[in-house]
């Protein structure tokens, strides 16, 4: 494919971005899979599915009670350009803001901790468990402040070794307390994450480039805060329904299906994340902060966008028609044979990936415009059709509807922002984009079609087509 004058170095950049945090990622996400391991051989469906649940519980809360002060202060730091005096007041702006919402928030999850237990679980006997996830939310949101300063200045190394520090620390502490405590230590289990992660962000935090000597008048800080908080609260709302609807398809899948159901579909979605978060989490550590320093220039504002999604169609091709064809076998390793019901949900989801790589890459546009109000309209509209879809289909067609459901949902919003992008930002897909699009689509659908007739065959397929992804990833990437 032909490419502009100059965009090697631009493709260099990604890769080189993307190789550091992805390789943090990978270590941690072996950590991670050793993790649910350990936790699906110790106490099975049940435990997994508990453990979502909390998590659930606890990232919802954050996400609340953060205000997305996290994703906007990496924003305002990016397009500051390196201006310290700057950085100081945001960094006390953030980092006083973050300490008393976790507060807060750990205060109002504890006192109300038997409500929430009714509401999530259906019975008030894990009160004590959903009321420690408030500890989980202060720690989370002090953690945050450390890590958004680190993205924005684009520290990425020491972001990556705070992080993997973090989980390898905690992974040790919460094995062990499960292998003491049993089914009860599972609380402990999901604090120790961001207990450990902030011991990681702590250390490495040290290296941050030092404020100037100067004091900020409090006005100073609250106008710093206050355009924070503009675009942080419409990330924060449209996030918390994220988080919400996870939860309330957790809930919907306890009660028709039983807690085994909603530990298969924890499972599935595990597997989705830890693929794609290798990839696009990884991109997003250098892309949202370099996409906020071309928002003034229109060309190359487009240009960032399209070269960041060919780069995210090719290197996720590989994995997703790997995991694809092979799904019954990578729940049976991450987990045990236990979990291979959510075969049917897993194949759904990644075809419904190839549509989210595009969704990810375009709504950083919107991010980084600073319009909260559609990215909360196009997200929040999205998942309220998710919940609905799994309303209805779960009771007819069981926990496959929960794969459906997402296929649903992200048909809706590619179509949707898409059309947006084109229209406000001029946004046009180059002919390397639209057709590695097209390429991954038609092999994930072929791949799910096949493995639906014949498991044998279809896996075969989808390993011949992730190899010639492999095979076509480095011949395109090569020449940058």
């Amino acid at each position: 494919m032909k490419r502009e004058p100059g965009a090697g170095s631009s493709y260099r950049q990604i890769l080189r971005a993307t190789s550091i945090v992805s390789g943090g990622r990978i270590a941690t996400i072996i950590v991670g899979l050793a993790r649910s391991k350990v936790l699906a051989v110790l106490l099975g469906p049940a435990g997994i599915g508990l453990m979502g649940v909390l998590q659930s519980v606890m990232s919802t809360s954050s996400t609340l009670f953060g205000l997305g002060l996290r994703q906007s202060a990496v924003r305002q730091i990016s397009a500051s350009g390196g201006d310290l005096h700057n950085l100081r007041t945001v960094r006390k702006a953030l980092s006083r803001s973050n300490f008393l919402l976790g507060f807060f928030g750990l205060v109002l999850l504890w006192a109300f901790r038997g409500q929430l237990s009714v509401l999530v679980f259906d019975t008030p006997d894990r009160a004590a468990d959903v009321g420690w996830m408030g500890a989980g939310v202060l720690l989370t949101l002090v953690a945050a402040t450390h890590t958004a300063l680190m993205q924005g200045l684009r520290r990425l190394a020491d972001m990556v070794k705070a992080g993997l520090v973090g989980s390898a620390l905690g992974t040790v502490a919460g094995i062990a307390l499960v292998w003491s405590l049993g089914l009860e230590g599972v609380r402990w289990f999901v604090l120790s994450m961001p207990a450990f992660t902030l011991v990681g962000t702590l250390w490495y935090a040290r290296k941050l480039p030092a404020s100037p000597i100067g004091r900020d008048s409090t006005s100073a800080v609250w106008t710093q805060w206050r355009e924070m908080a503009s675009l942080g609260s419409y990330l924060m709302l449209s996030t918390l329904v994220g988080g919400v609807s996870a939860l309330v398809v957790r809930s919907i899948l306890t009660r028709e299906l039983g807690i085994d159901a909603a530990g298969q579909f924890q499972a599935a979605i595990a597997i989705s994340g830890h693929y794609l978060g290798l990839i696009l989490g990884a991109m997003a550590a250098d892309y949202f902060p370099r996409l906020s320093e071309n928002v003034a220039d229109p060309s190359a504002f487009v240009t960032v966008v399209n070269e960041q999604l060919e780069v995210a169609l090719l290197l996720v091709a590989p994995l997703l028609l790997s995991v694809l064809a092979l799904a019954p076998l990578a729940l049976t390793i991450v987990y045990s044979p236990e979990f291979t019901s959510a075969t049917g949900i897993l194949r759904w989801q990644i075809v419904a990936d190839v549509l989210k790589v595009v969704c990810w890459s375009l709504g950083f546009m919107i991010l980084a415009r600073g319009e909260g109000p559609i990215y909360l309209f196009m997200n929040v509209s999205g998942d309220i059709l998710f919940m609905l879809a799994v309303f209805l289909l779960v009771p007819r067609l069981g926990l496959e509807a929960a794969g459906i459901a997402f296929l649903i949902q992200m048909a809706y919003s590619i179509c949707l922002i898409w059309w947006f992008v084109g229209s406000r930002y001029q946004y046009v897909p180059t002919k390397s984009v639209r057709t590695y699009f097209g390429l991954l689509l038609m092999s994930a659908a072929a791949t799910a079609l096949l493995c639906n007739i014949s498991a044998l065959v279809g896996g075969a397929v989808g390993v011949c087509l992730s190899s010639a992804a492999v095979f076509l990833a480095y011949a395109s990437l090569k020449r940058a």
